[in-house]
């Protein structure tokens, strides 16, 4: 099934737009971004299955009323079928689709055409684009398995999600573990309720037995309402039996006085035979008066046709008279053409008089003989266009040559200044061994400039040192004036005892600040010869000025200048291998030239032209040549036209003459008209034929009376017939021979009638007072079987009633105080309300365990379905995918299968390995996705085999899988039509060049 043509009224920016499909190689739809493809692919969904409605854009036009639009398909027989949507009162449309047949069909017909398939399945069979394969590339590893089984089985898919459902409501209902479920939850509730009831029952042990007693009272009232019941429906009987006694006798004793036999025979006689009987006698009359009026008629009309065609001439003589009439403008029209075209072979004459004396030059032989058809020319302007490349070759190689020596001259010079810049090899040797004494000089500097920093700090510490000695000694002073100053005032108060105590501890802390002077005096000793050290190792020799850092610049300069010459010399290499080959391509143009020019003579030779040293010189006169030629080719045309039409014209005048010859038997003035012009003789033999004519329109006029009257005849004949066989059958329906036999028994039948009335009477009676066939039945047998009166049974059974009815009152009596008891006991009823909440909860989990079962049940039947499905349909897609995959990747990949384990697929090489999925390449998953894909769509359980469209779907491959897609794509398009989509010019390009494709290009 193929897509032959669409047609869109008015969709998105589409209005009034027609696109055709037709032929059998694949369509490329072709166009930038926001050109409509989209909108095209979203025009041929909205057609097949309504227009997009809710989240989607509105697609109608803004410029347009029309919306909606129609698809042509052709299937393989070359049939159409039509489907068209249009906007309705519904928001999908309104969709009828038309059969080769010219038939159309409503929404079901389309439903039926597509085979039962809703927009989601279409699309996931019969479109490839490129969010499928980009799904991929955003998957985790995982994931990619159960994506490409999907992409796979379109319809497993749908039982896996059908699937998924169920087992998602299924753990809704009931986890073996759960608590969150409802059926665990009831569970949960049951067992709490029901340990309730039995606390409940322990307190009520004591009711048993007026419960017991109670139960006893309720069966006994139950005996006694249905014995009540049954006495009430047989006194219902009885009284209705009384009723209609009368009309049951009186059927019973008419039931049995005909038989059966005699019934049936009598509702097998006809129908108000006798009246029919009459009525078709009498027609049978008044057919036959009839149909001898209808005789004398036709005889009159046979007479007088039989006149007209003596009149008349033959049948070829009046075919000669209308072909003449016919022509007779086309005679005048053909006269009127010769003499133009006499006047148009002067004027070509003329024209190519003109050109000749144009160029006087060229012998006339020239534009006779010469030749200069689409071959020459072609050879012509190769050679002119030869001439024109190699001329310009010629130039620019001998330029290039030019500016490849200006530039090995710049490079020269450029090398030159090079070497000028660079050092030589004394100068390089001192500039490092300047460096190296600069290194060392620099290693004695920083060890110059510690020994200094060192100083620096001795410096300090000698400062302290003094300063510390200064205050030793400033102690000592102050602490032995002051000791001597209190040692004498001691003494002077006191006695001598008391004065020695202070000069004791005046001469204890002298002698330990004594003891520290001591210590920083040998310490200060110790510096001084640290720093004579210092200073000893701190003389350095002077260095001559070096400037390190121009030295290493120069260095620098020097590899840079080193650099550029190497780079100098390879561009001069790299000019010298291009000099010699721009030196072979000028010879290989000047050999070129050469060959031209034998090829010059030859076409000289061959068509017939001189030499006339420019061959430039016939680009201006070939135009005028074929001119020449042009007029002469039309020239002999006017010439073999002017010779058709004197033939034709001869040719019309001798059929003339003929016709007037043929009447000679028939008009007797037709003599006189022989030494007539031609146009009088036409005007006088159209006169004739409309004569002829008139006399011909009498006698179809007659021969349509007399068939209508013999047509007439025969349909009163039938119908005389029909009415004979009408009494035949009526009589064989009797099953009688003759007229008498039927009339009698007619009489016994309307006798029969008459009583089998009275019995249906008596039924309806029956039937309307007792509807029920059942009660009817008992009733009638109850009538016609008993012994005694239906008055006397009616009696009996109102005593039993009234018994009964008695019984039933003492026993309520007694189990209604036996039941207030009961209440007493049981005080506030929790017991009945517990029993209450156990019945309703055990009634929610029956319902949720039928609903499980049903789930269980259905999904059982779905793996059933599944299993069927993966039989059955699997294998031929796996089948065509694995010999996809395995060209597709040139035989690194033979095929995969599915592991009976899982919903997934294994992939097989050619050593014989399996990979899962995830552990193939991204590009090895988009062909095997893709291989996929393809074998789904080419499925033939689908009703039709609809097209492929593929949008965008190769453009991320790398080149070689994408031209191995494309490959495949050309084998499929001989068994399927291919519509592929692309905003790409590069991919619109490729595939051109890898197959024959119908191009649409939109804007």
């Amino acid at each position: 099934m193929k897509i032959n043509r669409i047609e869109i009224f008015g969709y998105g920016k589409w209005t009034d737009m027609s696109m055709s499909f037709e032929g059998g190689e694949p369509v490329l739809i072709a166009g930038n971004n926001e050109a409509g493809k989209s909108t095209i692919l979203s025009f041929i969904y909205a057609v097949l299955f309504g227009f997009p409605t809710g989240q989607f854009p509105d697609m109608k036009p803004k410029t347009s009323s029309g919306f909606g639009g129609m698809i042509e398909f052709k299937d393989s027989d070359d049939q159409l079928y039509k489907i068209t949507r249009k906007q309705g009162s519904r928001k999908a449309g309104q969709v009828t689709i038309e059969y080769p047949s010219g038939e159309t069909a409503g929404a079901e017909g389309v439903t039926a055409f597509l085979g039962g398939l809703d927009a989601g399945s279409f699309q996931g069979i019969f479109l490839i684009d490129l969010e499928g394969v980009s799904k991929l590339a955003a998957l985790k590893p995982e994931h990619m398995n159960e994506y490409l089984y999907d992409a796979g089985f379109e319809r497993g898919k749908m039982l896996s999600n059908i699937e998924q459902d169920l087992s998602n409501e299924k753990a809704a209902l009931f986890k073996p573990s759960g608590r969150k479920p409802e059926l665990n939850q009831l569970l949960e509730e049951h067992h709490a309720i029901t340990r309730q009831v039995s606390e409940a029952e322990r307190l009520l042990d004591g009711l048993k037995g007026k419960r017991m007693e109670l139960e006893e009272l309720t069966a006994s009232r139950n005996d006694t309402d249905t014995e009540l019941r049954d006495v009430e429906t047989e006194r219902r009987r009885m009284t209705l039996a009384d009723s209609f006694e009368p009309v049951i006798r009186e059927w019973y004793s008419l039931k049995d006085v005909y038989t059966q036999d005699d019934i049936e025979q009598a509702d097998s006689f006809p129908e108000d035979g006798l009246a029919r009987l009459t009525h078709m006698e009498d027609a049978v009359i008044k057919r036959e008066a009839k149909l001898h009026d209808l005789e004398k008629e036709k005889q009159a009309l046979n007479q007088e046709m039989e006149t007209i065609r003596n009149s008349l001439p033959d049948r070829e003589t009046m075919e000669r008279l209308s072909d003449l009439e016919k022509e007779e403008s086309l005679y005048q029209h053909r006269r009127n053409e010769r003499e133009q075209l006499n006047t148009s072979l002067h004027e070509k004459r003329l024209q190519q008089e003109a050109i000749e004396a144009k160029w006087e030059s060229m012998p006339k032989e020239v534009f006779e003989q010469a030749v200069a058809d689409g071959y020459h020319l072609h050879q012509f302007e190769t050679l002119k266009q030869d001439l024109n490349r190699l001329k310009l070759d010629e130039r620019h190689f001998e330029k290039r040559l030019q500016e490849i020596e200006g530039k090995q001259n710049q490079v020269q010079v450029k090398q030159a200044a090079i070497q000028e810049e660079m050092l030589n090899e004394e100068e390089i040797a001192s500039i490092k061994s300047d460096l190296l004494n600069y290194e060392a000089f620099e290693k004695q500097e920083e060890e110059h400039r510690r020994n200094i920093k060192a100083l620096e700090r001795e410096e300090e510490q000698k400062e302290r040192l003094d300063q510390e000695i200064r205050q030793l000694e400033s102690r000592m002073r102050l602490i032995g004036i002051g000791g001597l100053v209190l040692s004498v005032i001691t003494f002077f108060v006191a006695d001598l005892l008391a004065a020695s105590v202070p000069a004791l501890i005046t001469a204890l802390w002298l002698g330990l600040t004594f003891f520290d002077r001591r210590k920083k005096q040998v310490e200060y000793k110790r510096f001084l010869e640290r720093v004579d050290a210092l200073q000893d190792t701190g003389t350095r020799e002077n260095s001559p000025y070096i400037n390190a850092d121009e030295l290493q610049r120069t260095l620098k300069n020097h590899e840079r200048s080193l650099y550029r010459l190497e780079n100098a010399e390879e561009e001069a290499r790299e000019l010298a291998q291009e000099m010699e080959q721009v030196k072979k391509d000028l010879q290989n143009v000047q050999n070129s030239l050469t060959d031209w020019g034998q090829r010059r003579d030859e076409w000289l030779s061959v068509s017939g032209f001189p030499e006339t040293g420019d061959i430039l010189v016939y680009d201006y006169f070939l135009a005028d040549f074929r001119e020449w030629k042009r007029i002469e080719t039309e020239k002999s045309a006017l010439e073999r036209q002017m010779s058709v039409l004197t033939e034709w014209l001869e040719a019309f005048e001798n059929r003339v003459h003929q016709a007037l010859r043929a009447l000679e038997d028939t008009v007797a003035e037709v003599t006189a008209m022989y030494d007539k012009e031609v146009w009088n003789q036409l005007a006088w033999l159209a006169a004739q034929k409309q004569s002829f004519e008139a006399s011909e329109k009498r006698l179809e006029e007659l021969k349509h009376l007399y068939a209508e009257t013999d047509r007439a005849a025969k349909v009163i004949s039938g119908e005389r017939t029909r009415y004979e066989d009408d009494i035949e059958a009526l009589f064989d329906a009797a099953d009688v021979r003759d007229k008498e036999s039927f009339r009698k028994k007619a009489r016994q039948t309307a006798e029969i009638q008459e009583v089998a009335a009275t019995i249906e009477a008596c039924l309806r009676q029956l039937k309307g007072g007792i509807p029920d066939h059942v009660e009817r039945a008992l009733i009638i047998r109850r009538v016609v079987e008993m012994n005694e009166s239906v008055q006397e049974r009616l009696s009996q059974l109102e005593s039993r009633y009234t018994e009964l009815q008695q019984e039933r009152d003492r026993i309520i009596e007694a189990a209604t105080a036996l039941t207030k008891d009961i209440q007493e006991l049981e005080k506030d009823g929790s017991h009945e309300e517990l029993l209450f909440k156990l019945r309703q909860t055990e009634a929610q989990m029956d319902e949720k365990i039928n609903r499980l079962l049903v789930i269980e049940t259905a999904r059982d039947m779905l793996h059933r379905v599944r299993n069927t499905y993966e039989k059955e349909r699997q294998p031929a897609v796996i089948a065509r995918a694995q010999s996809y995959i395995q060209k597709l990747t040139d035989g690194k990949y033979t095929g995969f299968y599915i592991p009976a384990e899982g919903n997934g697929f294994m992939v097989e090489d050619h050593r014989g390995m399996t990979f899962s999925p995830s552990e193939l390449s991204r590009g090895t998953c988009e062909l095997l996705y893709l291989a996929l894909r393809f074998s789904l769509a080419l499925d033939e359980s689908f009703s039709h085999a609809f097209p492929i469209v593929i949008d965008e779907a190769f453009v991320n491959l790398d080149r070689n899988r994408r031209t191995k897609m494309l490959e495949l794509v050309r084998e499929l398009s001989a068994s399927r039509q291919i519509l592929m989509m692309t905003c790409h010019d590069w991919f619109e390009e490729e595939v051109k060049a890898m197959m024959a494709v119908n191009v649409k290009t939109i804007s």
